[in-house]
């Protein structure tokens, strides 16, 4: 039996947990992995509140900016029991609430800065939640995009984290446009800032444009035994320079990605559908069905371009409720 450990910002097992397709796929591998007899730990931020109903496991103590700070783990009770996954969430008073679906920050003149801060932190937790055998002697280690890329960064440099050696890394691209960029010094979400202790090999975490900053998707990328994505012709489209708005591709790190498919460690994974909880429409309810799913939507609290949905849209599709195209 092999001992799994996803690590992601997001988790739809868990209520209130998801922003898009990255929870989904946090969701539903844990559950695929476990039905061959494996088990699989999960572990997200609480964001302040996820915890809130969870069993407390552990204070997790670990040095950030040069100073000791304190994190605690729950095991939290997801959606639906599974059995041969556990669920988990880390707490610490930084690891705040976003204005994004209650999980990411808009930071518009300092991108990643509030987002950084939170996921230094909770990667560093994680990191020490191995550390300290809360999931048992971890085979596997599945990060999720830039977010959880630190942890590869701790396994390769932090001189407190060389248990994470023992274990294989998996990194998976969801959205390869949001890649964490950060200053290398000179600022409160630096990398040397949360970590002035450390020794790195600067030309494994620099961003191929800024040379001065840390790209963390980019580290994900090169310190992981191995990388995919969510289909195998994404898998070639991002080893092209994007074009845009015509072509989407390597965003910058396709160079990157080329280098890790000739080493054999980038991959295309199709995701997988589940057609067992299929729901079929009664018939003639379908537009009715996703305007009903829109106005819930919009009616969020984040949802700061309201106004123009209702604007623009709504009066162009309310008449049509009672002549459906």
């Amino acid at each position: 039996m092999k001992n799994f450990l996803f690590v992601s910002a997001e988790n739809d097992a868990l209520a209130n947990c998801k922003a898009g397709g990255m929870a989904d796929v946090v969701r539903d591998v844990p559950r695929q992995i476990a039905t061959t007899g494996d088990h699989v730990h999960v572990v997200v931020p609480a964001y302040n509140r996820l915890h809130k109903n969870g069993c407390l496991i552990s204070e997790l103590k670990f040095n950030i900016c040069g100073e000791a700070t304190v994190a605690t783990i729950y095991e939290v009770a997801p959606k639906k029991k599974i059995e041969g996954i556990t669920h988990y969430v880390i707490d610490h008073p930084e690891i705040v609430e976003g204005n994004i679906a209650h999980i990411y920050n808009d930071d518009p003149e300092e991108p990643f800065f509030t987002d950084a801060v939170k996921y230094f932190i909770f990667n560093t937790a994680v990191a020490q939640a191995v550390k300290q055998n809360i999931f048992d002697h971890v085979d596997v280690v599945h990060l999720h995009d830039w977010h959880t890329a630190l942890l590869a960064f701790h396994k390769a440099f932090h001189q407190d984290f060389t248990i994470l050696k023992e274990s294989w890394f998996v990194y998976s691209i969801h959205n390869l446009s949001l890649q964490g960029i950060r200053p290398l010094n000179d600022n409160f979400a630096s990398i040397n800032n949360f970590f002035p202790e450390l020794g790195y090999d600067y030309e494994k975490i620099k961003d191929p444009r800024y040379n001065d900053c840390i790209n963390l998707m980019a580290v994900g990328i090169r310190l992981s035994d191995k990388v995919h994505t969510v289909s195998p012709s994404y898998m070639q489209d991002i080893m092209r320079p994007s074009h845009k708005p015509e072509f989407i591709g390597g965003e910058g790190l396709e160079e990157d990605l080329r280098i890790a498919f000739a080493e054999g460690r980038l991959h295309g994974i199709l995701n997988g559908v589940n057609y067992k909880n299929m729901r079929v429409a009664k018939k003639g309810n379908l537009y009715a069905n996703i305007l009903i799913q829109i106005f819930k939507w919009i009616q969020e609290e984040s949802k700061k371009y309201k106004s123009d949905i209702l604007a623009n849209t709504g009066e162009k599709v309310v008449h049509l409720l009672l002549n459906p195209p």
